[in-house]
This record gives C-alpha cells, sequence and structure tokens, in this order.
C-alpha cells in the first residue's frame, strides 16, 4: 500500500508549475481468477500496483504512469507529466489535504475467508448440472472471478480519498452440439460484494441457464430478414440502452462550441426529446451490490446518481473533469479507469431503464408476428452515421402473441434515431446483469438493466437470408 507521504509529495511535484489543475492515483489490484474446463482446474492468482500522474493547463494535459509505488518513481512519474504539460504559467497552487474521505463496499462474506476448494465446488458443481442437463450439451466452462481494489487519489484542490472495492463474478459457458450443427448459451451474474453472490445467484441456476439456452438454440430453426414487431426480454433492452442512449450521453461525446449537432444521431442538449414518455434512464453507481458500484470515482469525486433521460427528454450528462470543464458542466463521479495505466473518462456504471407501466405479458400478448430476444450477444452504433446493430444469441417467434419455436436470428439492425422512436412500451420487470464496456480501448465493468420492451418494427436479420 502506497504511503501518503508519496502520494502528496508527487502532487506537489506535478503542481510545482502551478498548472490548471492535476492528481496523483495510486492504485493496488488484487486478482483471483478459476476456471473449470472439460473438469480440468486452473486457478491464477496475482497482483498489479501502480501510480499515475495527470497535470491538466488549458487544452494541455500530462499523464504519465509507473508500474511501481516506490518515491523515486512515483516522483519522476509525476515530473515526466508535468514536463508534457504545456503550461501557460496558470495561478492554480496545490492546498494543503482540506479533506480525507474513504469508500468501501459491503461485503457479507469475504471471498479471502473462503477456501479455494469451495470456489473449485461451486464451479464443478456448475459443470455437473451443465452437462446433465441434455446430452447435447459438449462442452461447460465455469469461471470465478475477484478483482479487489484499493484506490488513493489526491487533488489540487485538497482532495484526498481512498476507496476499497470487491467485485465478483460467476459465469458459465455451454456449448451444444448435434450432427454438425453447435450453439453457444452464455450466462453471469456478478456484484460489488463478496462471496454471497452464490447465495443470490447459486451456480446451479446460472449452469441450468446456460445450457437451457445453448441447447433451445441448437434446435432453433432459420428464419429470414425481415422487418416485425421485437419484444426485448428484462435485461436485454439495457443493452441497447447503453450504447444507444448511454454513450451519446457521456460529456466527452457532447460536441465542441459551434457544431451544436456534431453530426450526431441523437438530439443534443438538456430537454431534447430522445423517446416516448415511457423512457427514463438512470446512471447510478451508488447501487447497493451493483457490479459496477462505488464510493468514488478514479478522480476523487463522490459517485452521484444522475437522470440522463427523463419521460422521454435529455435530463444529464456523465462527466469526468476533462469534459465537465469543457461543456460547461458540473462534476458527478463518473470519470473513471480501467487502472492505473489509464487517464480518466467520462462512463457508464449501472445504467438502468427505469420500470414503465405495462404489463410484460400485455406487451407480448399483444404482437401477431415478431420475435422475442432473451439474450444478445453485443452490439453498437456507428457514431458518425447512427446506424446500429445487436447481435442475438437467443430469440423465438411469437405467434399470435404466444412465444413459441426458437429461431435463430442473427441481428438487430437499424438507425439509433429511428430506433429511438419505435419503443413504444415498457414493461414493470425490472432485471439487470454485469457485463463490461470498451471504448477508447479502456475496459470497465457496467451493469446493464431494464424491464421488458417493445419495439414496434424493426429489421431482423436471421440465417435463412
Amino acid at each position: 500500500m502506497i504511503e501518503e507521504g508519496t502520494v502528496l509529495a508527487a502532487l506537489r511535484t506535478a503542481m510545482r508549475g502551478r498548472p490548471d489543475g492535476a492528481d496523483v492515483f495510486a492504485q493496488e489490484i488484487g486478482l483471483l481468477d478459476i476456471e473449470v474446463n472439460g473438469r480440468a482446474v486452473r486457478s491464477v492468482r496475482g497482483t498489479n500496483l501502480g501510480a499515475a500522474v495527470l497535470v491538466r493547463d488549458g487544452a494541455s494535459t500530462g499523464h504519465a504512469c509507473v508500474d511501481s509505488h516506490d518515491d523515486r518513481s512515483v516522483l519522476d512519474a509525476a515530473a515526466t507529466a508535468a514536463s508534457i504539460c504545456r503550461r501557460r504559467g496558470g495561478s492554480s497552487d496545490r492546498r494543503s489535504v482540506l479533506s480525507r474521505r474513504h469508500g468501501s463496499c459491503a461485503i457479507r462474506v469475504d471471498p479471502a475467508t473462503v477456501g479455494l476448494d469451495r470456489k473449485v465446488e461451486a464451479l464443478l458443481i456448475a459443470d455437473d448440472v451443465a452437462r446433465s442437463h441434455s446430452p447435447k450439451v459438449k462442452q461447460v466452462r465455469a469461471v470465478w472471478h475477484e478483482r479487489r481494489e484499493h484506490n488513493v487519489v489526491a487533488t489540487h484542490d485538497g482532495g484526498l480519498t481512498t476507496d476499497d472495492r470487491l467485485q465478483v463474478r460467476l459465469g458459465v459457458q455451454v456449448v451444444a452440439q448435434e450432427n454438425d450443427r453447435s450453439w453457444s448459451g452464455y450466462e453471469a451474474r456478478g456484484i460489488t460484494g463478496g462471496f454471497e453472490l452464490l447465495e443470490e445467484a447459486p451456480p446451479e441456476e446460472v449452469a441450468a441457464e446456460a445450457a437451457r439456452r445453448a441447447v433451445e438454440m441448437l434446435g432453433g430453426v432459420d428464419m429470414e430478414s425481415r422487418l416485425m414487431p421485437v419484444v426485448l426480454a428484462p435485461a436485454v433492452a439495457g443493452l441497447v440502452v447503453h450504447e444507444v442512449y448511454g454513450h451519446a450521453l457521456e460529456a466527452d461525446a457532447v460536441p465542441a462550441d459551434g457544431d451544436p449537432d456534431g453530426g450526431a444521431a441523437m438530439p443534443r442538449g438538456l430537454g431534447a426529446k430522445v423517446g416516448t414518455e415511457e423512457i427514463t434512464i438512470r446512471d447510478d453507481p451508488l447501487v447497493p451490490g451493483g457490479f459496477a458500484s462505488y464510493a468514488f470515482d478514479g478522480e476523487g469525486i463522490a459517485a452521484q446518481a444522475v437522470t440522463l433521460v427523463e419521460h422521454g427528454r435529455i435530463a444529464g450528462y456523465l462527466c469526468d473533469r476533462a469534459s465537465a470543464a469543457r461543456a460547461g458542466m458540473g462534476l458527478n463521479g463518473h470519470g473513471l479507469r480501467q487502472d492505473y495505466r489509464y487517464a480518466p473518462l467520462p462512463r457508464m456504471t449501472n445504467t438502468h431503464l427505469l420500470n414503465g407501466t405495462s404489463d410484460p405479458y400485455d406487451l407480448v400478448g399483444g404482437v401477431a408476428n415478431g420475435v422475442y430476444v432473451t439474450a444478445l450477444t453485443g452490439g453498437g452504433v456507428n457514431p458518425s452515421t447512427g446506424n446500429c446493430a445487436f447481435g442475438i444469441s437467443e430469440a423465438h417467434l411469437i405467434d399470435r402473441g404466444q412465444i413459441g419455436q426458437a429461431v435463430r436470428a442473427s441481428s438487430i439492425v437499424g438507425s439509433s434515431s429511428d430506433l429511438l422512436k419505435r419503443i413504444v412500451a415498457v414493461g414493470n420487470d425490472f432485471a439487470a446483469r454485469p457485463n463490461r464496456c470498451g471504448k477508447s480501448g479502456q475496459w470497465v465493468r457496467c451493469t446493464i438493466g431494464s424491464p421488458t420492451v417493445l419495439i414496434e418494427r424493426i429489421l431482423v436479420t436471421g440465417s435463412g437470408r
């Protein structure tokens, strides 16, 4: 664990040229990964530590990092960051520490008190359950992941924060095969917390869902591409919301002054209409146990919940220090880093489409001919064109209001602007799942969450096209 004196000395070094601002971010990460694959057990444990110094002056930024907590190395990184930043000769100065704050997450069962054998046993149970589901199950991979962080941030305005986090995740991937056809099913659960995850999400349940998905979809029928109504199951629409709404409402996506639209597919500005009255989206890093929850962000700012869209209109943006200053917005604790090697960016955390007023059974029951999607493999939006696509890993036909045969659909394709208008109903059966999000070469944890959602008409591509 880095000494407080080292962090403060590095901050003094970074601020010698009186730039507009600077921060020192030090981190220690403990990792444990256990995998059961084909009944073979593999475990890897490791520790990463380092520090980064960021110096800002006007539009100029200097960033340097080091894989060490050694005094000399951290001070050298501070000097390097200061030299990179082309200072204008500002008037800021480092204040003495005005506030010390500490954040931590609630852990009911610390995984450090649980033996490796119990963790392996949980994965072997998952393997057994998946294989017993059907003789068509040919491959099973079960993974337990732990990530424990201790973060320290010192800022030029007198803040000194420490934040301890622990995320755990259980994932099961199953491959079913028959003749020359195969299909993969995946299911995962994760929390900010401890081994109590297995009480909330027993390995038997996670494995059974992954196996069911693989086997059902193996027997799916091919379908042709066509425009049709699509009902997205609970949690599934969360990925669409994340990609279509969330990234557009990270403040570094706000166009520069003089370019009000910036070629963006989504309307810009607070109050702009971006959906129906049913759509309210919140990003909340304070959700108890949320997979992406924390007390302080990577810049030492206290985490805050942000309503991004309220009743179909833009209500807020996610900011780090740089994007908030550029866009003239307030800080809200969303400046995240993959780890100490990276500079912070405005990022989503636990991003949820909140419950609407519709009964999910009515959403399905009102569709004469469409598709019910229960799992997506991923997706994204082209920021220059607004075109979007989401891969489908499990879907079923809807025939006269009834969910029926599994279909081997390929993807949902359209324009984000059109999709925003076509989400016509939102259910009241919210669910969330852990995920990871990539942006500008950095990967961070996130949660995608939503109730059932009805898209009135969109292109579904099929394997029979």
